[in-house]
């Protein structure tokens, strides 16, 4: 089990973010964590910035729902991104090389 909540992750993902991984990329990704302890929010990447804003607020270039154990599970290691994309505990919808890159903008400490 993480120590950290979904919540905190989100609004941590600002300190974690690394600009150097997305140079030049630009969007808007919603997420979408289902089950306890999840919630809705958007990040707006711009200019090497990245802004956490709670809820889905449009538009939207892409979106991801995952459920919120999984979410905790892929921040921690115990679940790596391909593999939640190959059992389909991820959906995405929209612009899939910018959910993809996400994967690649965060340091967090495990």
């Amino acid at each position: 089990m993480s120590k950290w909540t979904c919540t905190e992750l989100i609004q941590q993902s600002v300190e974690y973010f690394d600009a150097n991984d997305v140079a030049g990329v630009t969007g808007r990704i919603g997420i979408v964590l289902t089950g306890p302890g999840g919630g809705t929010w958007t990040y707006v990447i711009t200019e090497g910035q990245l802004e956490v804003l709670t809820g889905l607020v449009p538009p939207l270039d892409g979106s991801m729902q995952v459920a919120a154990e999984d979410w905790l599970r892929l921040h921690t290691g115990e679940l790596s991104g391909a593999e939640a994309f190959r059992q389909s505990r991820i959906q995405m919808q929209g612009d899939v090389a910018l959910l993809r890159v996400m994967g690649g903008m965060f340091h967090h400490q495990r």
